[in-house]
């Protein structure tokens, strides 16, 4: 799990180094002139937050993909299964990605199935911050509603 906060990460050298690399191959070594105005800059800097997002899911997704060729149990049937790399385009927050899943099929079953786990976990954050308390949210020992 990624361990830094957004704040913390900005501090990052690889982090800064990565930020230059990106400013330097859109306006130079020198960074955009004054002519460049802040509106055009945060699209510029937003289209790029969407595409390095669009990357980060993609090299993730496919990561997990990485042991394909490891036998998994069927899930009715609990015999091992063979799978194969099935490639498919999700639509995200940030424009659509394609990643790698991993397909098995079982023979006794006559089953596909994806053994990757998609959906919510316990670890999935809270639509809202906070805790409830008798109806109200707290957070950082604040109440708002």
């Amino acid at each position: 799990m990624f361990q830094k906060s957004s704040s913390r990460l900005l501090d990052d050298p690889q982090v800064q180094r990565f930020l230059q690399a990106l400013v330097g191959d859109r306006f130079g070594p020198e960074g955009p002139d004054s002519e460049v105005d802040l509106a055009s800059i945060e699209r510029w800097a937003q289209d790029g937050g969407r595409t390095v997002a669009r990357g980060l899911c993609e090299l993730s997704a496919n990561q997990q993909a990485a042991d394909w060729e490891e036998p998994r149990p069927c899930p009715d049937c609990q015999r091992p299964c063979r799978g194969a790399i099935e490639t498919r385009e999700l639509r995200t927050r940030d424009g659509p990605i394609r990643i790698q899943e991993i397909r098995c099929s079982c023979p006794h079953c006559r089953r596909v199935f994806f053994p990757q786990e998609t959906g919510a976990t316990v670890d999935s954050p809270r639509l809202q911050p906070g805790s409830v308390d008798g109806g109200h949210h707290r957070r950082h020992g604040r109440r708002f509603v």
